[in-house]
């Protein structure tokens, strides 16, 4: 049975903890019967009659309806179905770790810099703003990372980190989702993922060294999981 409060509860896992941004840590009523939250990779619009909580405009918000709604609508999209059963296939192909407060940050192995792929020069961590260490986060697990790359999960044409993808399967189990619609174009633009009520962009992650695959059948409602 539905309860509102899975809708509330969810909002969480998409909000910023980054403390430059803070707009970005609250979650935002768009004042279009819609609330959104985001992480600047992923975002999420829900339909405000799903929420039990009661959800202020927060100023100078980004426009992530109008970025969804691009997304949605874009010419060339590739759409199929993914249940959400093979994506938990997929996520058991990943190595986790339990987060504790405290630890080192798997990305950046406790330093609070990554080195940039294309100029080499180094860069604040995302994952953990530049502390090196995990500090009030949401989620609880993160991934350890292989030896020359992190977990991707490949679904279709486009690559994902796989924690980003764990969120999303977590949702879909919460609102009890078997199937997910599946909305893409390529490796360079965003994704959507939806079911009812509920929008869900996610940003590729440019390479093409997956460690597990989706095969995506557009516009069916079967799809196949192999690693």
């Amino acid at each position: 049975m539905e309860t509102k409060y899975i809708y509330d509860l969810m909002l969480n896992y998409f909000v910023s903890a980054d403390e430059l941004h803070p707009v970005m840590n609250m979650v935002n009523n768009g004042g279009n019967g819609y609330v959104y939250a985001s992480d600047g990779h992923i975002a999420i619009r829900i339909d405000e009659k799903k929420c039990m909580k009661k959800y202020e405009a927060v100023p100078r918000y980004p426009n992530a309806e109008k970025i969804i709604q691009e997304a949605l609508d874009r010419e060339g999209n590739k759409k199929g179905i993914i249940k959400t059963n093979d994506l938990i296939r997929l996520l058991c192909e990943v190595s986790w770790h339990r987060l504790k407060n405290g630890d080192n940050c798997k990305e950046c192995d406790g330093s609070g810099e990554i080195e940039c792929e294309h100029c080499l020069s180094k860069l604040e961590c995302e994952e953990c703003n530049g502390k090196g260490i995990v500090d009030g986060r949401i989620k609880e697990f993160s991934l350890l990372k292989s030896d020359d790359s992190y977990y991707l999960i490949k679904i279709g044409i486009p690559c994902y980190k796989a924690d980003y993808i764990y969120i999303i399967v977590l949702i879909a189990q919460m609102c009890q989702i078997e199937e997910i619609h599946y909305i893409y174009k390529t490796e360079e633009v965003a994704s959507i993922f939806s079911f009812d009520g509920v929008d869900i962009l996610l940003m590729p992650y440019l390479s093409d060294n997956a460690n597990v695959v989706l095969q995506i059948t557009e516009n069916t409602s079967s799809s196949n999981a192999h690693s």
